[in-house]
């Protein structure tokens, strides 16, 4: 059984709120013991979510997006059958994350543009049929835990303007269904580990590290993913000459954006943007490719690119 109510107020009624509570506890007593599949994006629901929700245990999707929600359960995470939970783009919403027991069911968990905060627990790793986890703009803070390793079906993975510190942890690295890693606009530091022997990304697109506090030499062997299109390492504390030897002539990565600006590192690669210019973004006009890498490279650049994530399509693919 499912119940799609996205919108339902109409434009007509865009002013008006609805209690959250009363609303959903109406539906959690209607007795639809089988109801499967619940989407309330942008219905103006306002307020505090309530336990009566707990009776709903059959549900595998609920969309509560876009809203003015307050208050959501935390035993909410654990019913039995949810797989997709999306809770973006509440902006009031505050809350953390519980732990998450071996078995919890849930696929998808969708917070951005939310109050939540609080450190991300290591029990995250027991989510091991997660694919897309996005918390962007949220309020989280402290470490990152290497369980994130665990998250073998992991594609998605958006932790973007937070307040997470501290060394990326290897596991990530590791994490080979990845397709894309937003990480930027938090206070991130350390190195990036430098050994290609040891990463597993075969799927990896989309690497996005600007803004944090990053620093060492940025390693080769992240220009030779296999997959890897666009690379963001803007305004960090990265040191270096980038020559030849350090970024090699012959980029194996389908690379089509490339920002290092706002580092401390030093350009002396002609030779090397040329070639890159000729063999390797072949699809992309020269012009723009100079300016992105020769100029980026002297810290030329006066603009800040952390591309807006936005979840549109994540629930077509479940419906």
């Amino acid at each position: 059984m499912e119940l799609h109510l996205d919108s339902f107020m109409g434009d007509g009624y865009t002013s008006a709120t609805i209690s959250a509570h009363e609303w959903l506890s109406v539906i959690a007593s209607a007795e639809l013991h089988h109801l499967q599949v619940l989407t309330l994006s942008d219905c103006n629901l306002a307020g505090s979510i309530g336990t009566s929700m707990l009776n709903l245990s059959s549900l595998s999707l609920l969309d509560l997006s876009d809203n003015d929600i307050t208050h959501f359960p935390q035993q909410m995470f654990h019913l039995p059958n949810l797989k997709v939970l999306d809770l973006s783009h509440n902006p009031h919403l505050t809350g953390s994350l519980p732990e998450f027991p071996p078995g919890t069911a849930l696929q998808q968990l969708f917070l951005a543009f939310t109050n939540y905060a609080g450190r991300i627990p290591h029990s995250i790793g027991n989510l091991k049929q997660l694919s897309e986890f996005t918390v962007r703009n949220c309020s989280f803070s402290g470490p990152l835990p290497d369980s994130f390793g665990n998250l073998g079906k992991l594609a998605l993975l958006d932790l973007s303007r937070n307040n997470f510190e501290g060394e990326i942890p290897f596991s990530f690295f590791k994490l080979s269904r990845l397709e894309a890693l937003y990480m930027s606009s938090n206070k991130l530091s350390g190195p990036i580990p430098s050994s290609y022997a040891n990463y597993d990304l075969p799927n990896l697109t989309y690497l996005h590290l600007s803004n944090n506090q990053l620093n060492g030499t940025i390693p080769p062997s992240l220009f030779t993913l296999p997959s890897l299109q666009e690379l963001y390492l803007d305004q960090n504390k990265f040191i270096g000459i980038l020559d030849d030897e350090a970024f090699p002539n012959s980029i194996s990565s389908p690379l089509t954006m490339l920002d290092l600006s706002y580092n401390l590192l030093e350009e002396t690669l002609q030779n090397s943007s040329q070639n890159l210019q000729a063999s390797n973004v072949s699809t992309l006009d020269p012009t723009i490719f100079m300016v992105r890498l020769i100029y980026a490279c002297l810290r030329a650049s006066k603009t800040f690119r952390d591309r807006p994530f936005r979840q549109h399509h994540a629930f077509n693919r479940h419906k």
